[in-house]
């Protein structure tokens, strides 16, 4: 692979996949994971933690690490931030922080925290999640 190892997981699990209500046991250290409710959710593939409600995405016309990715609005309640960390991607240099599934740790994507260049400000604070 031509990206270095990240230290909490090495891909992106986000699915559109259909979840069932059920009680969610996080990791201790972590505040509760958050049930979402619509037609469709988003959820990471590893836990089916839920991520995103459908109807958060605003385009589904992204490529991220490992193939097809889709760009969402905030809020999403169920990802833990990494460090904010400098990162040149396709579109150019930008700001990014990893998220991780509040549920089991899986790196599921990232938020854009500031674009360099202005006609890709419209990304900053929002994610990518990749689809499994």
């Amino acid at each position: 692979s031509p990206f270095p190892p990240r230290p909490r997981g090495d891909s992106f699990d986000a699915s559109l996949t259909p979840v069932t209500p059920s009680i969610l046991s996080p990791p201790s250290s972590h505040p509760p994971t958050v049930h979402l409710h619509g037609p469709s959710i988003y959820s990471c593939a590893s836990c089916l933690t839920h991520l995103a409600p459908s109807s958060a995405v605003v385009s589904r016309s992204f490529h991220g690490r490992t193939g097809r990715a889709y760009l969402l609005d905030p809020p999403c309640p169920n990802v833990d931030l990494g460090d904010p960390a400098p990162r040149n991607l396709m579109t150019g240099m930008h700001t990014v922080r990893d998220c991780f599934c509040r549920g089991c740790g899986e790196e599921v994507g990232w938020t854009y925290v500031k674009a360099w260049e202005r006609g890709q400000r419209y990304k900053e604070g929002r994610f990518i999640f990749e689809k499994a």
